[in-house]
């Protein structure tokens, strides 16, 4: 059982799905790993209310959001974050591409501390976020895999970002591996979130080629905050959400009375408050959500709920200009 101090945590008595006690624990500091990005960052920006418009759920791009046909609803687990202590060994890393801070550099090495526990996951792509010891910085790579016989990692895309940024791009130039020029890390559910039943930033959401912009232009493909769509999206793209698209469920929308688990109610208060950003392709799926760690009920929870909360989220229509 695990004691709380009354100093750490606010107890929040909302009903939650058959009388669940929901307990919002303080959240953990920004630009941390555990809450990354600055405050001004569109992942820890709640939706201003009162100079948002919501659009018609019957829209094209709400009707194509919601289409099963095109996309199977689904929830992403991944063993993909890991932490690296101070005295990780130097590990040799080969890469195609390096983005450092914004700055590009291309098939060369690099020793870095790299936790012994790492592993690589989400098959082909080849993803995992791991800190850096200075506490500042992380590391993401997109078709990472390991060669054990000489303990060196070859990367297609390694990218070394800041904990303090805001987790994307600017000026074309992107922050992570994700195709809308964000950082894989963005989003990202913990499993201490879970645990307190509070996910105090937005969701991202990975949708199918047939559900994304088709445009000539690459910039017609992405809206800010991205800044940046998938390479091959003039022949890919079919349909017509852009990449970076705002969704979320509207303020006026009952959640609370909705028969939600505690933890579909975290993740539906999430995406009313903060909302979630199109950043990824992916094939027959439309994923509202990015979970490390958790248990089986924790999980099986989101996933019950998943088809409730897609259905109900619309597209914002009128949204910030983002720098």
């Amino acid at each position: 059982m695990r004691i709380v101090t009354a100093a750490l945590l606010s107890i929040a008595l909302d009903s939650v799905g058959a009388g669940a006690l929901a307990i919002s624990a303080s959240p953990a500091e920004l630009g941390t790993l555990s809450r990354p990005f600055s405050a001004d960052s569109p992942w820890n920006t709640p939706i201003d209310q009162s100079h948002t418009e919501y659009s018609d759920p019957t829209s094209n791009e709400n009707r194509q959001f919601r289409d099963t046909s095109l996309a199977n609803s689904w929830i992403h687990t991944e063993n993909l974050l890991f932490r690296t202590p101070v005295d990780a060994p130097l590990v040799r890393w080969n890469f195609n591409t390096l983005n450092s801070l914004g700055k590009f550099s291309s098939n060369g090495t690099l020793q870095i501390k790299t936790p012994t526990n790492l592993r690589i996951t989400h098959g082909g792509d080849g993803w995992a976020i791991f800190s850096d010891p200075d506490g500042v910085h992380y590391w993401e790579t997109w078709a990472a895999t390991y060669n054990a016989s000489t303990r060196t990692y070859q990367v297609g895309y390694l990218v070394k970002a800041n904990l303090k940024g805001t987790g994307w791009g600017q000026d074309g130039v992107g922050a992570g591996i994700r195709a809308a020029g964000a950082s894989l890390l963005g989003g990202l559910i913990q499993p201490e979130e879970l645990d307190k039943l509070s996910i105090e930033h937005a969701l991202p959401i990975e949708l199918d080629w047939s559900q994304l912009k088709a445009a000539e232009n690459p910039s017609d493909r992405f809206v800010l905050p991205a800044v940046s769509a998938d390479s091959d999206g003039a022949s890919a793209y079919r349909g017509t959400i852009p990449m970076g698209a705002h969704f979320a469920l509207p303020a006026d929308l009952d959640i609370l009375h909705a028969g939600l688990t505690p933890h579909g109610y975290a993740l539906a208060k999430a995406y009313q408050k903060y909302g979630g950003y199109v950043v990824d392709a992916a094939g027959r799926t439309t994923s509202i959500a990015m979970v490390t760690g958790g248990t089986k009920q924790q999980l099986d929870n989101l996933y019950r709920d998943m088809a409730w909360i897609r259905d109900h989220l619309v597209l914002i229509s009128s949204a910030p200009r983002w720098p």
